[in-house]
């Protein structure tokens, strides 16, 4: 009796230890296809000039927080040069994880491209395979395009379609957008031998010519990276949604002190 006992508990302690995290998160999860399946739908669509499909394919998220979204589908198709004579996919598929209150499957994947000009194209794929309770966040979520040599090295970046990276700054400190120098020496080597920086609201934060964020009032902005080929025009965009926030005590000084007419 003692022993049924004892592995009642045990059992219970599993089946509870497997809830837990699960709590207050759907089971249901929105399915999506698989990886050969969606390497073979956006590969179709690619040679068909279909831009119209694969933003179908993007999550709702994406596709109302992408600026510029259907010109830069459009431009990544139009790059690749000549026509596709073979594709392969390749990848690894996530887990389920819990994120908050959403369950979900993340899977990324590359499809190896080669065209009829001989060249070799890399396009990275990123999705939410699965996600319980908020299907806008279904879908793809992220695709970028770049030219490789024989070798499989990066040569050139095409394309890089996603949502802009997430970034805080407390108000009164500076953020230092720059990418490592190991990074700008690398788009160096690849021609992009200048970077600009702009701000979408500078009544909110300005950046100077190095990447350094001055926040000027609590909101939300955008910052634009531009990496440049001054010989041949090309450039590269990378955006980061800067959130600028007040802390505890700064919120005291801005609403109840008033402090924003001095702060």
């Amino acid at each position: 009796m003692t022993k049924k006992i004892i592995m009642f508990l045990i059992t219970g302690m599993i089946v509870f230890s497997n809830f837990i995290p699960a709590l207050g998160v759907s089971n249901k999860l929105t399915e999506y296809p698989g990886q050969a399946e969606a390497a073979g739908m956006i590969m179709e669509a690619i040679k068909s000039d279909d831009v119209d499909k694969i933003a179908s394919m993007f999550n709702t998220e994406s596709r109302d927080g992408i600026k510029d979204f259907y010109q830069r589908i459009e431009n990544l198709i139009s790059v690749i040069d000549g026509d596709i004579s073979e594709y392969e996919s390749s990848g690894t598929y996530q887990k389920d994880k819990i994120d908050g209150e959403y369950k979900y499957s993340e899977v990324g994947f590359t499809i190896k491209i080669t065209t009829t000009q001989n060249k070799l194209y890399h396009l990275s794929v990123g999705w939410i395979k699965k996600c319980s309770s908020n299907s806008s966040k279904v879908g793809i979520n992220c695709l970028g395009l770049n030219l490789r040599n024989d070798d499989g090295r990066v040569i050139d970046i095409w394309e890089d379609i996603s949502l802009p990276s997430k970034k805080s700054v407390k108000y009164k400190n500076e953020l230092d957008l720059l990418r490592d120098p190991g990074a700008i020496a690398y788009y160096n080597w690849m021609g992009y031998d200048s970077v600009t920086f702009t701000s979408s609201d500078e009544s909110i934060a300005t950046v100077d010519s190095e990447g350094f964020v001055t926040p000027e009032e609590p909101g939300t902005v955008v910052i634009t990276q531009t990496l440049t080929n001054t010989k041949t025009g090309k450039t590269v965009k990378t955006e980061y949604e800067v959130n600028v926030y007040l802390d505890f005590v700064q919120k005291i000084i801005w609403y109840v002190f008033f402090g924003f007419l001095w702060y």
